[in-house]
């Protein structure tokens, strides 16, 4: 049985023991959506109707009654395995980082995790998208809250940051601007920032597809960077100076794991153990 077809069966257990697509879907940890499209391929596949809908739920039908013993019974055989071949074999985590704040603290936090976990495996990628992270099919993506807006996704909140409006010494000299600025000011220079994170209007703005690149520009003096930079240890203190915009607040957001698929044991202790450790940083620092 494939991962796919497994993954239909497990949904059909759980709506059929919820009578819920909506509980199903959060004792999978899983989309609301990814569960109904479950059930639909695997009725598709059988073809029978699996359930009916209601007003509270859902009704198995009598097809799904007569199927619920023996897919029970098989998926508990399987999981079964599944957990004796992941205590005995080495485990993977295929991460993707999408956040400068997010790679700082990911690599802070690796020596700690390998020093509980030395049969883990880490794989760590670079991704600018959450469609390149589908694609490569990673256990989860380390970003900004903002990132997930109307997705499928789940996400696990890490620790708050804050996005505000930073520039190196250079470009404030060469403008004859101050630290402490105004916003009619500040929005006469190009603001350097991800999309998915801004909700103000200016004329003149650089979108960029990831922190990386934002802080680079910013780096580069080609304009006001707008970015959350809790944490950074690179040249944030003698390089660049964090702007006090008189009339604007500072953009409070989460950072996340975001995950569309089940985490797998070690998935999910590494989440739970990271969002301790960060915490911990984060007031420490």
């Amino acid at each position: 049985m494939s991962n796919t077809n497994l993954n239909l069966y497990k949904s059909f257990l759980a709506v059929y023991e919820a009578k819920s697509m909506r509980r199903a879907a959060e004792s999978l940890d899983l989309a609301h959506t990814s569960v109904l499209q479950n059930i639909k391929e695997l009725s598709n596949q059988l073809d029978v109707k699996l359930f009916t809908s209601h007003s509270k739920g859902v009704e198995p039908t009598d097809d799904a009654h007569r199927l619920y013993p023996t897919i029970k019974e098989a998926i508990k055989s399987i999981s079964t395995i599944e957990q004796h071949l992941g205590d005995t074999k080495q485990q993977t985590i295929k991460i993707a980082i999408a956040n400068n704040v997010a790679e700082i603290l990911t690599r802070k936090f690796i020596k700690h995790f390998y020093q509980k976990n030395p049969n883990v495996q880490i794989e760590i990628s670079k991704l600018d998208s959450l469609n390149a992270f589908k694609q490569k099919q990673l256990d989860f993506i380390i970003d900004l809250s903002a990132a997930f807006n109307n997705t499928e996704y789940k996400t696990i909140n890490i620790m708050p940051v804050t996005a505000s409006f930073i520039a190196t010494k250079d470009f404030l000299q060469k403008n004859n601007l101050e630290s402490v600025i105004t916003k009619e000011k500040l929005f006469q220079y190009p603001i350097i920032t991800r999309p998915e994170i801004w909700n103000g209007t200016n004329p003149s703005i650089i979108k960029t597809t990831s922190a990386d690149m934002t802080y680079n520009l910013t780096k580069d003096s080609v304009g006001i960077g707008y970015f959350a930079h809790e944490i950074l240890d690179r040249t944030l203190d003698t390089d660049m100076v964090v702007l006090d915009v008189s009339d604007i607040v500072p953009t409070k957001f989460q950072l996340v794991c975001g995950y569309c698929r089940p985490l797998s044991k070690i998935a999910k202790t590494f989440t739970e153990e990271f969002v301790h450790f960060a915490k911990s940083a984060y007031t420490s620092s």
